[in-house]
């Protein structure tokens, strides 16, 4: 069952590279084995975050370990990105994974969030998953305030950004 309505997030300072050394860590295994080329850009200049760096990290290995998972196309090659953005008249810092796979169709990305939804690609080559790795992640980015958007093409592949709302400099 889902936890991730009964998650209490612990609010710590973070850096963005701390996070992403973190998971990138984690994933390295199979970051090796899947033969993909991961570029990976942090200014080192991006202001700390106040987030739950668990939950953090969570989102952020979901959308590595799709990427790995769906990305895997031609081109073997994921960008992971971190940048500053004024959203709304706040500032965010952006984290995208970008694959280069086979991207989603339109028709199934309203539905991607949906617990258990598997697009019919994912299924067609038998690529295990329960379909539960976005729907998490959808919720606790937007448990620790932020949200997550997709852009995708088919035959050219998927961008997810995470946008996670900077502390404001007044608390």
């Amino acid at each position: 069952h889902l936890q991730a309505e009964a998650h209490s997030y612990r609010f710590e300072t973070v850096t963005v590279a701390n996070i992403v050394t973190e998971v990138l860590a984690n994933e390295h295994p199979l970051i090796q084995s899947a033969g993909v080329d991961m570029e990976v850009n942090i200014p080192s200049d991006l202001p700390m975050l106040l987030t739950d760096a668990d939950a953090l990290r969570q989102c952020l290995q979901n959308l590595l370990s799709n990427a790995l998972k769906y990305g895997s196309g031609g081109r073997r090659r994921i960008i992971l990105t971190a940048s500053q953005a004024r959203e709304n008249a706040e500032d965010h810092i952006l984290m995208r994974v970008q694959d280069f796979g086979e991207g989603i169709a339109p028709e199934e990305l309203p539905h991607i969030y949906e617990p258990f939804y598997r697009a019919r690609s994912a299924r067609d080559s038998q690529i295990h998953g329960t379909g539960l790795g976005l729907s998490l992640t959808h919720k606790m980015i937007e448990g620790l305030g932020g949200r997550l958007t997709v852009e995708s093409s088919m035959g050219k592949g998927s961008t997810f950004t995470l946008h996670i709302p900077l502390a404001s400099s007044g608390d």
